[in-house]
């Protein structure tokens, strides 16, 4: 199971990290293209470093829950109510990060054009919930992996 929640983690710190895409960041041209390359803004400077600082939070999350279930994994109601502990931090910072989100789509929307403007909203609307759900669902992966360990291993005859 812990395969699964490592993809998942990996998966979260992908996303968050730095804004590279068109439609969210400046583009750069390429050396060749004989533009000068155009310098990335305050804005989304400080957004990319949020994420990034994001991306490691995730990662250490992950990491306090895989010690709380080893730690705590054959006492469930000891494990759920540290999961719960640990969950209802996180999601407060998640929660904040995903505000910051949105602020900057907002902050971002007057430099698009309107197909980038629809494209980013529906980028941004499919994000948000995904974003919000990351706390729960990395508990959720990890508590059910120590459960069944913990089942698993008091169902097997001791030798």
């Amino acid at each position: 199971m812990r395969t699964t929640h490592r993809s998942m983690a990996l998966a979260v710190a992908v996303f968050l990290m730095p804004v590279t895409s068109p439609v969210w960041a400046q583009e750069v041209p390429s050396e060749g293209a004989g533009a000068p390359a155009e310098q990335i803004s305050a804005e989304e400077q400080a957004f990319n470093a949020r994420s990034a600082a994001m991306s490691e939070r995730v990662t250490a999350y992950s990491v306090e829950l895989r010690a709380a279930a080893d730690r705590l994994g054959r006492d469930p109601a000891a494990l759920r109510a540290e999961l719960d502990r640990l969950e209802a931090q996180f999601q407060t910072e998640m929660d904040a990060f995903v505000q910051a989100f949105i602020d900057f789509a907002v902050w971002k929307e007057g430099q698009l054009t309107i197909e980038e403007r629809d494209r980013q909203r529906q980028g941004v609307v499919a994000m948000v919930p995904q974003l919000g759900a990351v706390p729960s669902s990395l508990r959720q992966q990890v508590e059910a992996a120590a459960l069944a360990a913990a089942a698993s291993a008091s169902a097997s005859p001791q030798t």
